[in-house]
């Protein structure tokens, strides 16, 4: 930023909520301009290199939202019978009878 004498403002200024945003494409083309520019006009013998190593992509993020259960599924076939358990306790005797003839 500078001012009208000339000289560069310390002063930043925040962009505010409507400020319109720029993609990493586009700073990284203005960074290209201005190195070119800066090269040419006095004079200097700016070499581009080649990039160097990616650096490291760092440690994984917290897990995301699991979501909600979904519906169940269809029931499978049924399986096979169990094995025929303990006969129970005998249970009270019945009535008598009525008597015979």
């Amino acid at each position: 930023m500078e001012s009208s004498q000339g000289k560069k403002s310390l002063v930043t200024q925040t962009p505010g909520p409507n400020a319109p945003t720029i993609s990493l494409e586009q700073v990284r083309l203005e960074i290209d301009k201005k190195f070119s520019k800066a090269c040419t006009s006095k004079d200097k013998l700016c070499r581009v290199r080649p990039p160097g190593l990616p650096g490291d992509s760092g440690p994984h993020g917290y897990p995301g939202y699991i979501g909600e259960k979904g519906e169940p599924g269809i029931s499978g076939p049924q399986g096979p019978l169990g094995p025929i358990g303990a006969p129970g306790p005998n249970g009270k005797q019945g009535r008598q009878g009525p008597p015979g003839n």
